[in-house]
């Protein structure tokens, strides 16, 4: 859930904060959404793992596949965001003139692949979901149109609720099942 907090203050960065790059990446709001973020997609890898290990047999070759590259595009993802929460506010102090400057070359080249591997190996994780149908049908539909809109998350407000969402949801009903398993295990050890 805290990826669709940093998602809204994402959004709300956009609002209160004008245009101008150097301004923004001095901004305490958009600092600490950074470092949010960074929290956020680093405990979104820690959900993946777990995800992925209800399901891995289910899941098959598509699964651990999904999961290989769902889990590299999201350690990209977080070196974005460490980017922005520590080298952007750096540089708007330091070289402003490189914050104005529209991305090229190997950085332009790096983000778009980053976010690439990312929505690519959501998407794939999501489609392994839908098909081992372990979790939810509608959350793992819900994980699917979330890695396919994942490309936008840097530019688009809320593009990354979705895959949020998802998650959550199915991490919720994993914490639920697995309790309901454990109380069952504890009850028939008492007999």
């Amino acid at each position: 859930m805290l990826l669709v907090v940093t998602q809204l203050l994402f959004s709300l960065t956009l609002v209160m904060v004008d245009g101008d790059p150097v301004r923004r990446a001095r901004s305490a709001l958009v600092g600490v959404n950074g470092l949010l973020t960074l929290l956020a997609v680093s405990l979104l890898l820690l959900g993946l793992v777990g995800l992925y290990a209800r399901q891995s047999a289910a899941a098959g070759t598509l699964g651990l596949v999904g999961f290989l590259v769902a889990f590299v595009g999201t350690l990209l993802l977080a070196g974005y965001w460490w980017l922005e929460a520590f080298a952007v506010p750096y540089a708007a102090e330091k070289a402003p003139a490189l914050l104005a400057a529209t991305p090229t070359g190997r950085l332009l080249a790096g983000g778009t692949v980053s976010f690439g591997v990312f929505a690519l190996g959501w998407v794939l994780f999501g489609l392994a979901s839908v098909r081992a149908r372990v979790f939810p049908r509608d959350a793992a539909i819900l994980l699917l149109i979330g890695g396919l809109v994942g490309l936008l998350i840097a530019v688009v407000p809320g593009a990354g609720v979705p895959l949020a969402v998802a998650v959550a949801w199915m991490g919720m009903w994993l914490l639920r099942s697995d309790r309901g398993g454990q109380a069952e295990q504890v009850a028939r050890r008492r007999r």
